[in-house]
C-alpha cells in the first residue's frame, strides 16, 4: 500500500486525463492521495476532485508564490474550506526565497497567519521551504507546530537541519529533486532520516 503525500491532480497539465490517471491508481497499489493546494482560486476543483474518489484527500492553504494579494478574509474562507470532511492538511504554506514571487516580509506574515489557523483548526500543515531555511525554522519554532503536526515537502535541507525539523515532530517528504545529480544535501539527509519519518511524495 503506496500514500502519495503530496500531488497536484488540479494542475492544467492533468487537464485531458485526470480521471485516466487517478482511476489507475489503485490497481498500482496508491491507497491514498494527498492533493496539495497552492490557491485560493484551486480550492473548488480540489475539492470537486476529493468528492469524485474515496482515496483522494485535500489540503487548503496559500503557497508563497500566491500571497502578496492575500488578506484576512482569505483566512476565513480557508477556515470555512476546512469544514469539508475531506481536507485533512494546511498547506502547502511556507516560504521560497528561491524565486522570490511575493515579498519576503509578505511570505513570512501569511506562512505565520496559516499555521496559527493549522493550529486552531488542529490539522497538520504542509510546509514549502526553498533557500529559506533558517527563516522557516525559526517561524516554525515559534509556533505551536509540536501540537498540529506535518511535513516538510520536498525537503531540501541539510541533515543537521533534519534534526531540527524532527526535533518539532514533523515528517519529511524527498521528491524527485533526490534524483538530481547536484542534490547532495537532500541525500545526505535521506540516507539518515527515520524511516518512520519519512514520507513518498510525486508533486
Amino acid at each position: 500500500m503506496l500514500f502519495d503525500s503530496h500531488a497536484h491532480y488540479n494542475d492544467v497539465r492533468f487537464s485531458e486525463d485526470v480521471h485516466e490517471v487517478l482511476g489507475s491508481m489503485q490497481e498500482n497499489n496508491v491507497e491514498y492521495i494527498m492533493n496539495a493546494c497552492s490557491s485560493m482560486d484551486e480550492i473548488p476543483y480540489i475539492l470537486e476532485l476529493s468528492e469524485k474518489y474515496d482515496f483522494l484527500y485535500a489540503s487548503v492553504g496559500v503557497h508563497p508564490h500566491e500571497v502578496e494579494n492575500m488578506s484576512e478574509n482569505d483566512i476565513d474562507a480557508l477556515r470555512e474550506y476546512a469544514k469539508h470532511p475531506k481536507v485533512k492538511a494546511i498547506g502547502e504554506i511556507g516560504l521560497d526565497y528561491y524565486y522570490d514571487n511575493s515579498p519576503r516580509d509578505l511570505q513570512k506574515k501569511w506562512f505565520t497567519r496559516q499555521l496559527e489557523l493549522a493550529y486552531e483548526l488542529n490539522l497538520p500543515v504542509i510546509i514549502h521551504d526553498r533557500d529559506a531555511h533558517r527563516d522557516c525554522l525559526d517561524i516554525l519554532n515559534k509556533s505551536k507546530v509540536r501540537d498540529c503536526g506535518g511535513v516538510f515537502h520536498c525537503y531540501s535541507g541539510s541533515s543537521e537541519m533534519l534534526n531540527e525539523v524532527l526535533d518539532l515532530g514533523l515528517y519529511v517528504a524527498f521528491g524527485g529533486t533526490l534524483t538530481f545529480k547536484k542534490s547532495q544535501r537532500p541525500v545526505e539527509a535521506a540516507s539518515v532520516a527515520p524511516l518512520d519519518k519519512i514520507l513518498i511524495e510525486t508533486d
